[in-house]
């Protein structure tokens, strides 16, 4: 069930991605997440906004600009709703290290996809 949920939320976000695919270039940055699942396993993903097109990579980056450690459910909510992001950081359910002032741009590329 996890993996068809990350799997599913993979797609979600190499969509949005290629939507605007422009306004991710133009933010330029990494965001590295360390996603948990239910089973207690750590799964690495990067939305990379330097390369042309922005991807979604399957491995750890080096110098991300900020990581963010979540659980997949919580990945799903957020993704859902962006705007849930602070709530869930100060409910300690995210994790965050690097440029946390970045995330918002990361916020706008998915509230309008």
């Amino acid at each position: 069930m996890s993996s068809l949920l990350l799997t599913t939320l993979e797609k979600e976000i190499s969509d949005v991605l290629k939507l605007n695919a422009r306004q991710a270039r133009e933010i330029g940055k990494m965001f590295a997440f360390r996603i948990t699942t239910p089973d207690g396993f750590v799964h690495d993903r990067v939305i990379d906004c330097t390369l042309s097109p922005p991807m979604l990579l399957f491995a750890n980056q080096p110098n991300p600009n900020v990581t963010v450690e979540i659980s997949l459910e919580d990945l799903k909510i957020l993704l859902e709703n962006p705007v849930l992001g602070m709530q869930l950081y100060f409910q300690n359910k995210i994790r965050i290290s690097g440029d946390a002032h970045s995330l918002p741009e990361l916020e706008k590329i998915f509230s309008s996809g």
